[in-house]
Parts: structure tokens; C-alpha cells; sequence
């Protein structure tokens, strides 16, 4: 009889512990700050927290029951379940309860029972709706950052900090002549020009990679002719980081050094024409 008593005591005191361990996960997933959903294996919501409904706009009692498909985007919808213990995470779009349309961040992971059996599933939502903003935005500016430089009529290029090509746009290949595409100029940048202009390359890459900007002018040949270039050194700093890149523009200034070569040499020609002019006028005088 006693031992009989002992065994209704013990059962008692667990069947009170399990209760009381079933009450503090209760109250703990209910004031969770972290949206949280219990879901049957085939999707179906079966609980869900206060953030949860919060995010969602719904209450509990009009989540109970309702298939997650319901709030997802169709096109967003996870095609599988997790399996047992594994964490699965899924970015997809949702839809509130004021028809809304959010980026949500669901986070499930499956749970079995004793005898390995899909018991149920716990999801929590995080509303990343406005981490998505400026990532687009990101994604738009690189676009738009990408367009114009391969637009650009001016050579763009990007060096590393000792002067090494990284990359260079059309309109550098262009003046380059090079058919080759960006690997074909995987080289020094003063490597590309000819005589002292490549001391003065060099030179200006030192004075980049210690943050001072630089401009002067200098020529290449292209099939055989020589083309003037105006070239512009632009170190790129980050933060606390220093130089991490070199920004080379050349614009191309041939027209308007072969305009300057005639003007000068028209200017040579009248000068010697009023020197030659000078003595008969004075006689006439």
C-alpha cells in the first residue's frame, strides 16, 4: 500500500512538473518578442504568439487553422517541408491582413515525437521589409553606376593601389585598340603608355596611393598614330582603410592638340610674315 502511495505521489509530481514546464513555454512563446507559429505538418497553422499576429494583422483565432500558402505570395510558396531538426529559412513575400505586401524572413524547423513521427513545426516571421528597400536601391544605383560608366565616352579605369588594371571600360579598350576585352589589359597601367608619359604614370599612381590626386597630359599610339590623352588620377579612400583604389580617367584631346599645333604654327607664320613686312614699311614710311 505505501509503495503504491509512492508510485501516485511520484506520478503526481511529474504529471504537476509537465504541467507547470507546459505553462512557462506557453506564457514565454505568448510574450515572446520574436514572431513565432506552431504549424502541423501539412502547413497549417496551429498557434500562433501575439508578434505574430501583430505582423500579420491577424488574430490568433482567424490564424488557427489557416494553411500558410494563404498569407504567401503563390509564387513564393516553399515547395517541401523541413526534415526533422533542420532549420530551413526562406525569404518570400506576404500579405497582411490590409492586403499589404511585405517581405518576410520564415524561419522553420520540424519537430518529431517519440517514435520519430512529424509532430509539428515551429516558424518564426521576421518582417525584413524594410532591409529589402535599400538593398534595391543598391541594386538600382549599380545599375545605374555600371551604364554610365560603360556609356562614357572617357576612358575609366580602376587600379589597384600599386597601379595593377582591375578593370577598364569600352571606351579605354577603344582607345587602346584592344580587341581583347578587359583581360587583355590585365597589366601595370603604365604599361599602356609610351615613353616618359610612363614615368609619369608611375609617379602619379605613387601620389594616388598616398591620397594626393594628380592630372597632366601625355600621348599613346594606336595604329600607328599618336592620340593625346588629358589623364586624371583619383584615389578612392575608405575610411579608417586609406587608398584601397585608383581612379584613372584619360580624355582624349587629340583634335584639340593638333587645333592648338595649328594655331601656334599660323601664329609662327604672321609673326614671320609682319618681320618680313616690317623694313618695307618703315622705307615707305
Amino acid at each position: 500500500m505505501a509503495r503504491m502511495n509512492a508510485v501516485m505521489d511520484r506520478d503526481e509530481m511529474v504529471l504537476e512538473a509537465v504541467t507547470k514546464g507546459k505553462e512557462v513555454y506557453r506564457a514565454a512563446f505568448d510574450m515572446s518578442g520574436e514572431a513565432q507559429a506552431i504549424i502541423s505538418p501539412d502547413l497549417h497553422i496551429l498557434r500562433a504568439n501575439h508578434e505574430f499576429c501583430r505582423i500579420t494583422g491577424y488574430t490568433e483565432p482567424e490564424l488557427t487553422g489557416l494553411n500558410v500558402r494563404g498569407i504567401l505570395d503563390p509564387s513564393d510558396t516553399p515547395t517541401s517541408a523541413p526534415c526533422e531538426g533542420e532549420l530551413s529559412v526562406i525569404d518570400a513575400r506576404f500579405v497582411n491582413k490590409s492586403d499589404a505586401v511585405r517581405k518576410g524572413r520564415f524561419r522553420y524547423r520540424m519537430i518529431e515525437d517519440d517514435i520519430e513521427l512529424p509532430f509539428c513545426m515551429l516558424m518564426t516571421l521576421e518582417d525584413v521589409t524594410d532591409e529589402a528597400v535599400p538593398a534595391e536601391a543598391a541594386r538600382m544605383y549599380e545599375r545605374l553606376y555600371r551604364h554610365v560608366i560603360d556609356e562614357s565616352t572617357d576612358s575609366i579605369t580602376f587600379l589597384d593601389r600599386d597601379g595593377q588594371v582591375r578593370f577598364m571600360n569600352g571606351a579605354g579598350l577603344a582607345g587602346l585598340g584592344s580587341t581583347g576585352g578587359p583581360a587583355a589589359v590585365r597589366c601595370h597601367y603604365a604599361d599602356l603608355w609610351e615613353g616618359v608619359h610612363v614615368l609619369a604614370v608611375r609617379a602619379a599612381v605613387m601620389l594616388a596611393s598616398k591620397g594626393r590626386p594628380s592630372q597632366f597630359e601625355a600621348f599613346s599610339i594606336v595604329d600607328g598614330k599618336p592620340r593625346w590623352w588629358e589623364v586624371r588620377f583619383i584615389p578612392i579612400q575608405d575610411g579608417e582603410e586609406g587608398v584601397t583604389m585608383i581612379l584613372a580617367i584619360s580624355r582624349e584631346i587629340t583634335k584639340l592638340r593638333r587645333e592648338e599645333e595649328r594655331r601656334h604654327a599660323l601664329e609662327k607664320l604672321l609673326n614671320a610674315a609682319g618681320a618680313c613686312a616690317g623694313p618695307e614699311v618703315a622705307a615707305t614710311a
